[in-house]
């Protein structure tokens, strides 16, 4: 019985990061600037950068900095919760799905956002970038954080872009 279970519980963790994966944008690397280690250091330690371009949102690019540990560090510890974001117009802005009758298109807009970037940072650690609408303002906010499973993470960093030029009610 309980292989059976642990069998479930396994297949639904793999069907949940597949979902997960599908329901966001794709990153290309852009940068990577391996940083010193240390005399000796049996870690090796790069800033990569990556960009993404918002799914429902044409025109927006995103660019995210993170840490990776290599070498035999990486097989000791998780990488850094230590992430920066950069979004900027990039083109002209477009919003999947708009109408007379939706203003915002398909953009969730709850409180809590939606996610629209992921990436794994270990076995138990990912990176995320969610989405939230400020509707009174006209400004899009994307936040990147890194949470851990069995944790919350505290750190995280802002970036937004202003529609003020675009017809929204």
């Amino acid at each position: 019985m309980r292989k059976i279970l642990l069998g479930s519980f396994v297949a639904a963790c793999v069907a949940a990061g597949f979902a997960l994966t599908a329901a966001v944008a794709n990153a290309e690397q852009v940068g990577s600037i391996e940083l010193d280690s240390g005399f000796m250091s049996l870690s090796s330690y790069s800033l990569n950068v990556q960009a993404f371009d918002d799914p429902k949102v044409k025109g927006v690019t995103c660019h995210v900095s993170d840490v990776a540990i290599g070498g035999v560090g990486a097989m000791f510890s998780d990488d850094p919760s230590n992430a920066s974001i950069a979004c900027r117009q990039t083109g002209q802005i477009v919003i999947n799905g708009v109408t007379e009758d939706r203003p915002w298109g398909n953009l969730e807009l709850d409180e809590s956002g939606e996610d629209v970037f992921g990436s794994s940072k270990g076995w138990f650690k990912s990176l995320k970038v969610t989405r939230i609408v400020d509707q009174a303002r006209k400004v899009l906010i994307y936040v990147v954080y890194t949470p851990k499973w069995g944790e919350d993470s505290k750190k995280n960093v802002v970036s937004t872009i202003s529609l003020f030029a675009q017809k929204l009610k």
